[in-house]
């Protein structure tokens, strides 16, 4: 059933779209983030498709007592699939050229993932939080806010009916019902579980609903307002709002929870009041022709805005720039006009058969799930790789044996650290299984040390102990310590992250600065001396094992050597290195507690031994491979170049 036409809905879409592509462009001015609510754009959206979506069901419903599922559903897909479809290939080929394999995997993933509209869960169970550092290079992460989408639209018209048909005087009293639940399991778990609650549908679907019970409310009492002063009023009083929300929220808020009530809340003063009074100033602004014309290219525009900007940043092509940045944005929208009148509307037209759709869809969408399976199972393709120049340095990359232990005997190795020290523990375990015994005590982003603890930034802006490096884990690895032998320990990690709170800042490139937040700090009795505790810490651990091998902090990058971002960035990092000087200052406070340490026990591994000595710089790569995983994490092939120091140890 056809709607009545209301550009001032179109008018909000351009809104909620044109915050979110701010937002997602990390624009800052004097040192302000522009929009940094503009992620509510997504919330916004969700009570304009709860409001025309139940629309559109209750007239069917209620005025000609039917409803068509094959028709409905059919609106959806000439509406939602073509241009997510394509989006989904561009997204598939760019990676082809510009990813390294396992960011090429990732992206295979969430595409079959968001062709079947379940991304959100992906996401969620691959741990990616919305707005971390990491999402900003994940080119379909935005189309989980469309997986919650379908999610609802698959369920809603059922409930509707099955409502309608046992529990029609309850209409409305079960919509409410509905959504009170869902808002206070929002409210709640945005605490405890504030990812799950982020990409659920369970606990988005009441913004959903408010823009349902409006469409219902409109349907049953044709007019709903009847004081002027009020509609006049109303929409502005949205607005202000809306805009508050956009400008002063950021993404430290619990959301979705009460919170979030405030952009919804507005919104859905706009939608009910500007209804009937089409001459309210806001209402004219809303429907006029420039807020229009960008709500109904949002959808294309939602969907391009994100892939695009990732590929950017891939490619160093906002460089930090505003202006750049609002180029490209305009480029972006001219992107999105052609996809609007050349892909949305002549799949909505009637006139293309619903064979003709169906073939053409196919023919999309058979090449993009063959093509992102064949990217997982060949590992992210790496066989493209081959001919990428990386540097030629004199390293040994051979594994090394470990000689002069008791073969009946297999040779024991503690590990505790960060997850820098997990990924050897990992080499370890893959490579010498049949030699070595691994006891794995790391924990991502844990530098042990004696009465310590783990706090970490959560989404609410409040920091909670880590429960992979709280009092009662160093409890159970002092435990072990002091009750077992004959084992050598290996400790390691970014401790200058914990010690700081702080991320590492490339000063020698000329690329965008990041947050220099690390989001997580070391929790210690005020009344004790870190430093001095780190080395009591060291001098325990060493006195109870055979050996301790202190592996110095790895290099931290600043850039991704995994990431081919092409001429521009092999420039700028001097062939994918950094300066050993950087490197130094960097861990110098770490440097200075390690110096004062002279057991005979520790054997100290200074990786600036290792990667740091070709002309004053730090490397990534070499000949035809990867030293690092990311920018602070090693490759197997870095891993064998640190495992093989403390081989060279054994064996003496």
């Amino acid at each position: 059933m056809k709607l009545n036409y209301r550009p001032e809905i179109d008018g909000l879409r351009a809104i909620a779209v044109v915050s979110v592509l701010i937002y997602h462009a990390q624009i800052s001015i004097f040192g302000h983030r522009v929009f940094s609510g503009g992620f509510l754009g997504v919330d916004i959206f969700f009570v304009i498709s709860g409001y025309l979506i139940t629309s559109i069901i209750v007239k069917e419903i209620l005025i000609t007592r039917k409803f068509s599922f094959s028709h409905f559903y059919e609106r959806r897909v000439r509406r939602i699939i073509p241009v997510l479809l394509i989006v989904i290939f561009f997204s598939n080929l760019m990676g082809w050229f510009i990813l390294q394999p396992k960011e090429f995997v990732d992206l295979s993933k969430s595409a079959l993932y968001s062709i079947f509209f379940v991304s959100n869960f992906y996401f969620h169970f691959s741990g990616l939080e919305y707005g971390a550092i990491d999402s900003l290079f994940k080119p379909l992460l935005h189309i989980w806010s469309l997986a919650v989408e379908e999610q609802f639209y698959l369920i809603f018209p059922i409930l509707l009916i099955i409502i309608n048909k046992y529990f029609k005087r309850f209409f409305l009293v079960l919509l409410i019902f509905f959504l009170l639940i869902s808002v206070l399991i929002a409210e709640i778990n945005s605490t405890d579980n504030p990812s799950l609650t982020f990409y659920s549908l369970h606990t988005r679907v009441w913004e959903i609903l408010f823009g349902s019970i409006v469409a219902y409310l409109h349907i049953k009492e044709k007019k709903v307002n009847r004081n002027k002063i009020l509609s006049y009023l109303a929409p502005a009083f949205g607005i202000i709002l809306i805009i508050f929300s956009l400008i002063f929220f950021d993404d430290k808020i619990r959301h979705p929870s009460f919170v979030t009530l405030l952009p919804i809340l507005g919104t859905l003063l706009i939608i009910w009041f500007s209804k009937e009074n089409k001459n309210e100033i806001f209402t004219r602004i809303l429907s006029s022709k420039i807020f229009v014309g960008i709500g109904l290219i949002s959808y294309s525009l939602y969907l391009w805005h994100y892939p695009l900007y990732v590929y950017a940043r891939f490619t160093n092509i906002f460089d930090g720039s505003i202006l750049k940045k609002l180029i490209f944005g305009f480029f972006i929208i001219f992107l999105s006009i052609i996809s609007y009148y050349f892909i949305e509307k002549p799949f909505r037209n009637k006139n293309l058969s619903q064979k003709k759709l169906i073939i053409i869809l196919t023919s999309f969408l058979i090449p993009v799930l063959f093509f992102s399976i064949f990217i997982i199972q060949s590992d992210g393709a790496k066989n493209r790789l081959m001919n990428l120049n990386l540097n030629d340095y004199q390293l040994d990359h051979g594994k090394k044996e470990i000689k002069n232990i008791n073969k009946s005997n297999k040779i024991k190795f503690v590990l505790i650290g960060d997850s820098t020290v997990r990924d050897l523990s990992n080499y370890i375990k893959e490579e010498y299984s049949n030699e070595v015994e691994l006891i794995d005590f790391t924990s991502n982003g844990c530098t042990f040390i004696k009465d310590f603890y783990l706090e970490r930034l959560e989404f609410n802006n409040k920091y909670k102990t880590d429960p992979g490096c709280n009092l009662q884990k160093n409890k159970q690895i002092l435990n072990f310590i002091e009750t077992n032998s004959n084992f050598f320990l290996i400790y390691g990690g970014h401790m200058q992250i914990s010690l700081s709170g702080k991320l590492f800042e490339n000063k020698d490139l000329n690329l965008p600065r990041r947050p220099f937040d690390g989001r997580r700090f070391v929790s210690l009795d005020k009344k004790k001396n870190i430093k001095l505790e780190i080395i009591n810490t060291l001098n325990y651990l060493a006195n109870y094992s055979d050996k301790l091998y202190l592996i110095y902090p790895v290099p931290e990058l600043g850039f991704n050597p995994n990431l081919i971002r092409g001429i521009k960035i092999l420039k700028e990092t001097n062939n994918l290195t950094i300066p050993k000087s950087l490197y130094k200052e960097r861990i110098q406070e770490v440097e200075d507690i390690y110096n004062k340490l002279d057991s005979f026990k520790i054997k100290k591994i200074k990786l600036e031994e290792i990667f740091c000595t070709f002309e004053n710089r730090c490397i990534s790569t070499n000949k035809n491979n990867s030293l690092y995983t990311d920018e602070n994490h090693l490759s197997k092939h870095g891993l064998r170049l640190v495992f093989n120091k403390i081989i060279d140890d054994l064996n003496n």
